[in-house]
């Protein structure tokens, strides 16, 4: 995934966004590969695009720079777990319905599916995929930000890691992969890893 990583952070380097040009420029690819992985950041919702009206005749150039996260989801998440408070059973209903609804977006390639989806969720995924995981069919995931940081830290917070880790599972399984190690930060500092293994085909 070297195309979408350097694009990933090309952007994130540049808050004005850049041109499909100025990408292929910096990452040294084809225009064609980084088409197709913008196609598909914009399609997740972690990249939006900008139009730059021409200064002469012609088309309007487009920008591309990575979306913003800030919304009013994480305000809800907070008082949902302020609800919740620390009830194992309540939590249980919660991870479950999280991998149900993980399967439900999770349906693509693996790993792509996985990466694209938390990218748009504003997790930042980074790849840190080592080559004893490549060996095992295994891609390995931090996360550089967490968008809910502050309903983790508040009262019952736990229950939004097992809701991540939840739905992670279910897009997991949608492309045909299982979590083989989840592992949670301070929200604060952010870092959480993930570890999907392809399951072997049949």
């Amino acid at each position: 995934m070297p195309e979408r990583q350097g694009i990933f952070d090309a952007l994130a380097s540049n808050a004005d966004g850049l041109t499909v040009s100025q990408l292929v420029g910096l990452l040294g690819a084809s225009d064609s590969q980084v088409r197709r992985k913008l196609s598909t950041l914009v399609a997740a919702g972690a990249v939006t695009t900008l139009k730059d009206e021409p200064a002469g005749p012609g088309r309007p150039t487009l920008r591309f720079r990575l979306a913003p996260t800030t919304s009013a989801w994480p305000e809800l998440v907070r008082i949902l777990v302020a609800v919740v408070g620390d009830s194992r059973e309540h939590e249980i209903e919660l991870v479950e319905l999280a991998r149900e609804r993980g399967v439900q977006i999770g349906a693509g390639e693996f790993p792509d599916r996985v990466f694209e989806a938390m990218a748009g969720f504003g997790f930042s995924p980074r790849d840190r995929s080592s080559r004893q995981d490549a060996k095992h069919d295994a891609y390995r995931f931090s996360f550089q930000t967490c968008p809910f940081r502050d309903a983790v830290s508040a009262g019952g917070g736990r229950a939004v890691c097992a809701m991540h880790r939840g739905m992670l599972e279910g897009m997991a399984s949608a492309v045909g992969a299982e979590v083989d190690e989840f592992v949670a930060y301070d929200p604060i500092v952010a870092g959480c890893e993930v570890c999907l293994r392809a399951l072997p085909t049949v």
